[in-house]
């Protein structure tokens, strides 16, 4: 196949960080591939926020535009996201586990809406999925309905709004809510699916003492199983990213990056172009496609 070649090459170009209308994107898995191969990407990881759905479709757009496609997922857990690259995606304890994370996901999304309505919004299911191009509701894709509908004049304004929803404390049995799962739960998840663990964007948040927090909690996490930290993100700087591919050699974790897409907006596209390209990330990439 095509694709196969794609490792061979000296100079490949990834993407590692992209999601579909599976989770809270806007486009499908196929259509996010062949934006993909257009900016010139050929190594590409689909990872929807607790969802391999659209794993299969993306694949298959793969081998008929002859580029390879990582499955992989983001786990969302009370503290932070986990990435895993490589996963079996058809690993029953992990199909288990989002079955029951969707579950909740719908939970809640039925919840927001209610809470919304409240306040004095119209809206219904039928009327937001009219408006975003999405398989499930999540509070993401309800904040994009409330601008598109007119009734927040930008994402902020809509989150805004969201969160005066009052939260959905109760979990329901046979669901899981990010807030009960730990990041040392989720990477021995990834790890069971023969995936690789990744702490996702872990600059994403200006604390203050990141400098020195970001490298123990990623020392600390490496003994639970991580593999690995998203070195190159939108949200790091130049400083960031050195620091981080500094902190990984150290402990010998793998390097990622990638544009973390959600939709095909001017400015996601521009990030795309800007997504540094190193031999430590193409080391990565050919070293856990080797050891599936």
């Amino acid at each position: 196949m095509k694709w196969k070649k794609v490792l061979l090459m000296d100079e490949f170009r990834y993407n590692l960080h992209n999601h579909t209308y599976y989770s809270d994107g806007e486009l499908s898995p196929a259509k996010v591939i062949e934006l993909n191969k257009k900016q010139g990407y050929n190594a590409i990881a689909i990872t929807d926020h607790d969802s391999v759905e659209g794993i299969p479709e993306a694949i298959e757009a793969g081998k008929r535009l002859g580029v390879l496609v990582i499955p992989g997922i983001e786990i969302s857990t009370a503290k932070s996201h986990m990435l895993g690259f490589f996963v079996d995606y058809k690993n029953p304890e992990l199909v288990n586990f989002l079955k029951q994370r969707k579950m909740r996901e719908t939970e809640v999304a039925n919840h927001l809406i209610q809470g919304l309505v409240k306040q004095g919004y119209p809206l219904t299911q039928e009327k937001i999925s009219k408006v975003i191009n999405a398989r499930y509701l999540n509070p993401w894709n309800i904040s994009l309905a409330l601008v598109k509908l007119g009734f927040a004049k930008n994402e902020g304004a809509a989150i805004a709004l969201v969160r005066k929803v009052p939260w959905l404390e109760n979990v329901s049995k046979g669901t899981r809510s990010a807030g009960n799962v730990s990041e040392r739960e989720a990477i021995k998840l990834i790890r069971i699916a023969k995936g690789a663990p990744v702490l996702a964007h872990p600059f994403s948040a200006k604390q203050k003492l990141r400098y020195l927090t970001v490298p123990y909690r990623a020392f600390m996490l490496k003994r639970a199983g991580l593999m690995g930290l998203e070195v190159q993100h939108p949200s790091h700087s130049r400083l960031e990213r050195g620091f981080l591919h500094s902190v990984s050699t150290i402990l010998s974790l793998h390097k990622t990056g990638g544009a973390d897409f959600h939709y095909s907006v001017y400015d996601q596209l521009e990030e795309w172009k800007r997504i540094p390209q190193s031999r430590g990330v193409r080391k990565t990439i050919r070293t856990l496609h080797a050891r599936r």
